[in-house]
């Protein structure tokens, strides 16, 4: 278990399983695929309706923002944008002007205010706009905000030509709708090419009793990444899109035991405990690596754990990774080998204003955020950053957002009025689309944000 590995499983409030944990159990290098991320938190649209009760608010939003990056002890110029909306707070252009070129995005959004297509056109010295790049995205049926095709392309020869960064992901459903399993192919050669694929079989009660991982190998053929056997759920609603397991412990689908398989050889156990109150999203994730013959890595376990401290989301994670250096087969705290924590604070605007990551008791990396809302329409009026300098063991201002000029978007945005206090985090797209427990991890966009009897609207850039 490495710094790197449990600050990637740490960095989101979801809790993505270090890849490091997913190597011990198969015994091989595994390298976390970038290819369309799972989206945290996904769930069916049947379970995602807002409340019917809603009422009217203002969102005001910036049509003008001003940047800055701190150099030499002064802000210096970092060029402007401005901004278009939609009746819906989408932003439908975002023009960058760096004081000699501008870089313009066109921005098409669906019935579920998820973006279908970006174009990218530039502008010289004030001259006439051409295209430069284009991206769209489809998503699948049930899971909305699933991104199940990305196209990439650029603009040549006064047409689009298609670019390498494009992936697709096809999933297939039993006659329940639940998922059997998926492909994921990337573009190779002119044509999408499998590169990935899990595998889903119910057990006797008609869940997700076994979950196989593959990837295609130097030879063409589908190797076993990872297998997860003898499943059982906190709560699963059937729509398994993962490619990493670690995706299996926030939102819909919540894993409370597995045994981790690899070549026929179990080489893990794992296990997670929840907060049932309904109040927090606080779980307790334990990885225990079993000796397997033949491989030099000792028995060990890590044990992650999630404590959220307020109604916004914020929270602190702990990973302590205990290995079994006397070879007697018992992890006592004498064997306590690495420890990491991470800080998330979230602001009541749903906005981050801390995210810290420790090494035993050492900060090691961080980023402080302080932003300023107006009194009266609750407008983010300047967003100012700072990065931890771990060599000057201090934090040093990096960027500045000066916001002007709001415009009161608020036609066809309504926002959920709570029926009853309930604590937890939930977060929806503008049409009533619950798409996580955080705004972590989502696309730029507007969204709505639950917190007991708190409902809010936060701006995601």
């Amino acid at each position: 278990m490495n710094k790197s590995t449990f600050l990637a499983f740490v960095a989101l409030a979801s809790g993505s399983i270090a890849s490091q944990a997913q190597s011990r159990f198969s015994h091989q290098t595994v390298g976390k695929s970038l290819t369309l991320k799972t989206a945290r938190g996904t769930m069916s649209a049947l379970n995602g309706a807002l409340p019917k009760k809603a009422e009217a608010a203002s969102l005001y939003m910036p049509k003008h923002e001003k940047t800055y990056e701190y150099m030499d002890g002064e802000w210096m110029d970092g060029g402007d944008y401005y901004y278009e909306y939609d009746k819906r707070g989408n932003i439908l252009t975002l023009t960058y002007d760096d004081g000699y070129t501008k870089t313009r995005a066109a921005i098409t959004y669906d019935d579920n205010d998820m973006w279908t297509e970006q174009v990218t056109s530039i502008s010289e010295d004030g001259g006439e706009y051409v295209n430069s790049e284009r991206k769209t995205r489809k998503y699948d049926p049930i899971v909305k905000d699933l991104v199940v095709e990305l196209r990439s392309y650029v603009w040549q020869d006064g047409q689009w030509t298609v670019m390498g960064n494009a992936n697709k992901r096809d999933i297939s459903r039993d006659s329940r709708g639940y998922v059997e399993g998926m492909v994921i192919s990337t573009w190779y050669d002119g044509a999408f090419s499998p590169l990935e694929r899990t595998t889903v079989t119910m057990d006797d009660i008609e869940q997700p009793g076994t979950w196989l991982h593959e990837r295609i190998d130097e030879n063409g053929a589908w190797s076993e990444e990872q297998t997860l056997k003898d499943m059982t759920w906190a709560s699963c609603d059937g729509q398994i899109v993962a490619y990493d397991y670690g995706d299996f412990f926030a939102g819909n689908n919540r894993l409370k035991k597995a045994t981790a398989w690899n070549g026929g050889v179990q080489t893990g156990l794992i296990s997670a405990v929840y907060d049932e109150t309904g109040k927090t999203e606080n779980r307790t994730i334990s990885l225990t690596y079993l000796k397997v013959e033949g491989s030099d890595e000792p028995y060990g376990r890590d044990d992650v754990e999630y404590n959220y401290t307020d109604d916004n989301g914020s929270f602190v994670s702990t990973d302590k990774y205990y290995s079994d250096v006397n070879g007697d087969n018992v992890l006592t705290d004498d064997e306590l080998t690495e420890s990491y924590k991470s800080i998330l604070q979230i602001d009541d605007h749903g906005n981050e204003v801390l995210a810290e990551e420790y090494e035993g008791d050492e900060l090691i990396a961080g980023t402080k955020t302080e932003r300023t809302y107006d009194p009266e329409t609750d407008a983010l009026k300047e967003t100012v950053s700072s990065e931890y300098d771990y060599e000057a063991g201090k934090y040093v201002p990096m960027m500045k957002i000066v916001s002007d000029e709001f415009v009161d978007v608020t036609d066809g945005i309504v926002s959920a009025q709570t029926q009853q206090s309930v604590g937890r985090t939930e977060v929806y797209t503008l049409s009533g689309i619950k798409v996580g427990d955080s705004i972590n991890g989502l696309p730029a966009g507007v969204y709505v944000v639950k917190n007991g009897n708190k409902t809010f609207k936060v701006v995601k850039k």
